[in-house]
């Protein structure tokens, strides 16, 4: 026979077996939505939310009302002159991660290069880490969500100038000797490193493009070689080496046998050490 109180939406339940499964109510008493909020309303409160929509790429608000833990009641809502974006976007990026808000290539070189020297014992800089950004969103980008409403807004926020407010001037100068953005290699060419990886910075550069260079470039103060990822003309990596004199006395001849054949428009001279760097072919140099 079917129990009066199983459909019922609400219990006051004074006795019950409480197990992992299959727990078993002795005693208990139903209740409407109205006696709730009629006795207990000081235990009762409303919230507003905020979910983000992948699919339609756009913000859901909604209402939810809840005593203590339990939810009685979840609506969509719009959003009012009393809602707290700032409070709801900050929950949100809390949830779906950095990657909800429009990281430029600027703005990830940044963060990976402070990152990087964070890591390796400069403590002056902050913590760039998602963990450490994450935990700290009310210091480096509450100040920016005063105005925003909308997904759009939130993704034209620029990272990179916000992220750099957090790092004072002197900072800053320190940051580009310990950490350089790039290297310029003896073609006159000013080449990209990479800090993604915080033990491995990486600069990948043609071969053509540091004829010349007996040593690989070093940076943290002269305290770490980089990794020289030597690219055909055509951008395939060659040799992946820290020690760039190693490589000429020994590979490059190897290389050059190889290689001069598939790429004839451009320059393999006998001598890399005495060769002139060049980021062009034969004809243009």
């Amino acid at each position: 026979m079917e129990d009066s109180l199983f459909n019922q939406n609400y219990l006051v339940v004074a006795d019950i077996a409480a197990k992992e499964r299959d727990s078993f109510i002795h005693l208990a008493i139903s209740i409407s939505i109205d006696q709730i909020k009629k006795h207990f309303s000081h235990f009762i409160t409303t919230k507003e939310s905020i979910t983000y929509e992948r699919q339609n790429r756009r913000f859901n608000i909604r209402e939810s009302e809840k005593f203590l833990k339990l939810e009685l009641s979840s609506k969509p809502t719009k959003a009012s002159s009393k809602t707290n974006f700032k409070e709801l976007l900050l929950e949100l990026i809390k949830q779906e991660g950095l990657e909800i808000m429009t990281w430029s290539k600027k703005a990830i070189n940044f963060k990976n290069r402070v990152n990087f020297v964070y890591t390796n014992g400069y403590k002056e800089f902050p913590d760039f880490s998602d963990k450490a950004l994450l935990e700290s969103l009310d210091i480096w980008l509450e100040p920016y969500l005063e105005s925003i409403t909308t997904l759009k807004a939130l993704e034209s926020l620029d990272i990179y100038s916000i992220l750099l407010s957090q790092i004072d001037w002197q900072k800053q100068q320190l940051l580009d000797s310990l950490a350089p953005k790039t290297i310029k290699v003896p073609s006159g060419s000013n080449i990209l490193v990479d800090y993604s990886d915080i033990k491995t910075p990486i600069m990948r550069v043609k071969i053509q493009e540091v004829f010349g260079l007996k040593s690989s470039p070093k940076i943290l103060d002269n305290s770490m070689a980089l990794q020289l990822h030597l690219l055909t003309p055509a951008m395939r990596p060659i040799q992946i080496t820290y020690d760039l004199n190693s490589f000429w006395d020994s590979s490059y001849f190897e290389v050059r046998k190889e290689l001069r054949g598939k790429y004839k428009k451009h320059y393999w001279p006998e001598n890399p050490l005495e060769a002139i760097a060049t980021n062009r072919t034969k004809k243009h140099m």
